[in-house]
């Protein structure tokens, strides 16, 4: 992935040339009908590394299953609340300081895509939870949500201020996502087809327009500068990883809330019965692993591996924080 010129008209036409052409469809170009196989992964999860070496095959699986839905949840969660920002994150910023036509038109397409790929997900969440002899909608109580949370209103809030902590958000979310496919190819024969079907199309998208949030910040850096976008250039990258952390942590245990629930479901009661062994996990040792050892969510947490993202930070100039080095294989 490249952060293309923002100002390179050529470039950028072709770009979009390339994207219009080879976008996919929802409902055409994803393999629905192949079903989801319940008795498959979907992520491939280190669990002795985890604490929980103790856990049966069925268990394995199952937590396997749950992981991959979070991991769709949060990538989906992030992409649907680009709208909702389109205006004080995106126009307001293209007004203040114009690039050419083909970055409106790119953008337009980007968050067309991205609401897309939250579709797509949701879809699948949905058929994950009737093949598992659930409510098309039981599942989503325990995934990760951005509509209404304190995250969505603080970086709303700091879009409305003139800030770009949400580009620094796109720009983990797109780096992380493409990420997770290299992970889950690893494991392509033994898991769920549809799931890696569908992380193979959303692979193919995110690659295309993964740069258009080095775009919008070359932009941001590149435009007249005032004190307050001085702040913000210098902060924002900071900024974004203390707004987004405590939102994913929080998250990640809407798994415990599962006790409060007894439906008819082999694979709710396998859930629930990894719960004891989840809470053996020391505290301390658990949260030290969520920032340099667990797959998937030490990626989100932590970004010192995330190059591209480091090398535009320096570039404005940010404040990065401090964090142990990974311990994972990158």
């Amino acid at each position: 992935m490249k952060a293309t010129n923002p100002h390179n008209s050529f470039a950028l036409q072709r770009q979009l040339m390339i994207q219009k052409k080879l976008q996919w469809d929802l409902m055409d170009d994803i393999k629905w009908e192949m079903g989801i196989d319940q008795t498959k992964p979907l992520v491939p999860v280190d669990f002795t590394a985890m604490g929980l070496h103790e856990l049966s095959g069925e268990q394995q699986v199952v937590l396997s299953q749950y992981l991959g839905l979070v991991i769709n949840a949060t990538i989906s969660e992030m992409e649907d609340a680009l709208p909702r920002l389109k205006f004080h994150g995106w126009e307001r910023i293209l007004d203040s300081y114009p690039a050419n036509p083909e970055i409106r038109e790119l953008g337009e397409l980007f968050f067309e895509e991205e609401q897309k790929h939250a579709a797509a997900f949701k879809k699948y969440l949905q058929l994950f939870s009737q093949t598992v002899g659930l409510e098309p909608d039981f599942l989503t109580k325990f995934m990760p949500r951005t509509y209404g949370s304190r995250f969505q209103k603080i970086i709303t809030k700091n879009a409305q201020a003139g800030g770009h902590a949400f580009w620094w958000i796109v720009a983990l979310t797109e780096e992380v996502s493409i990420k997770i496919f290299h992970e889950i190819d690893t494991i392509k024969d033994e898991c769920d087809p549809l799931f890696y079907h569908l992380h193979r199309l959303h692979l193919e998208e995110e690659s295309r327009h993964a740069n258009y949030a080095y775009l919008m910040l070359e932009i941001i850096r590149s435009r007249p500068q005032n004190f307050k976008r001085m702040y913000a250039k210098r902060m924002d990258y900071l900024f974004s990883q203390l707004v987004a952390t405590p939102w994913i942590l929080g998250e990640l245990t809407k798994i415990f809330d599962a006790e409060n629930y007894d439906p008819k479901s082999e694979f709710f009661d396998t859930l629930k019965s990894c719960l004891p062994h989840l809470r053996k996990v020391p505290k301390l040792k658990l949260a030290t692993q969520m920032f340099s050892s667990v797959p998937y969510i030490s990626w989100f947490l932590n970004p010192n591996w995330r190059n591209f993202c480091k090398n535009m930070a320096d570039k404005h100039g940010a404040i990065m924080p401090r964090l142990p080095n990974l311990r994972i294989h990158l």
